[in-house]
């Protein structure tokens, strides 16, 4: 005996297709981040080959785009070391003043006290 309330499908269109909801509320619009499928994430279509994964297409593990390596100067050297003859230790202030000094980055001179002290 079946139960009264359970109906059979009639087709198998039918157990595939998603019932309408009846509820009245409006429905929120979907992110970009909600929508299945990468597409319109903006992805390539490699990517979409490969289930997204850029490893797979590239061979490669992301990194972070390189930056070339820009050394201090043998005269920018040499003023940080007279300076720093003249007084090893170094308040804020005055790694602030001898950037400015110098045309040089903050945190370049404060390396390169840093380092410089710990030489010693």
């Amino acid at each position: 005996m079946k139960a009264p309330f359970a109906a059979e499908p009639k087709s198998v269109i039918e157990m595939i297709t998603p019932v309408a909801s009846t509820s009245t509320a409006p429905m929120t619009p979907l992110t970009p981040y909600d929508r299945v499928g990468k597409a319109s994430l903006g992805s390539s279509p490699e990517e979409d080959k490969y289930g997204g994964d850029s490893a797979a297409i590239t061979g490669k593990l992301r990194q972070r785009p390189f930056r070339n390596r820009h050394r201090l100067r043998r005269e920018m050297r040499a003023k940080l070391e007279e300076e720093y003859l003249m007084e090893p230790r170094w308040s804020t202030r005055r790694i602030t003043d001898i950037a400015k000094r110098l045309n040089l980055n903050r945190t370049k001179v404060y390396k390169w006290h840093w380092e410089r002290k710990n030489k010693d």
